[in-house]
């Protein structure tokens, strides 16, 4: 009987998942990093949206 892949082929497959294991361990700091960073500049977009648009509707109010 052949088999379709060769034990040989296979050999490189349990070196090939730990580079991808820390290649993922040293990308998720990274990423948590980023994620934080958009998450406040986020926060501080909304807090001024809503601050111009409590000063809009005063402003819009007031000239009425």
């Amino acid at each position: 009987m052949t088999v379709a892949i060769a034990n040989d082929t296979l050999q490189g497959m349990p070196q090939v998942g730990t580079d991808i294991g820390a290649f993922l361990s040293n990308l998720a700091p990274g990423i948590g990093v980023f994620i934080l960073i958009l998450g406040v500049f986020g926060g501080l977009v909304a807090i001024v949206y809503g601050v111009v648009m409590v000063v809009k509707n005063n402003v819009s109010k007031n000239h009425k």
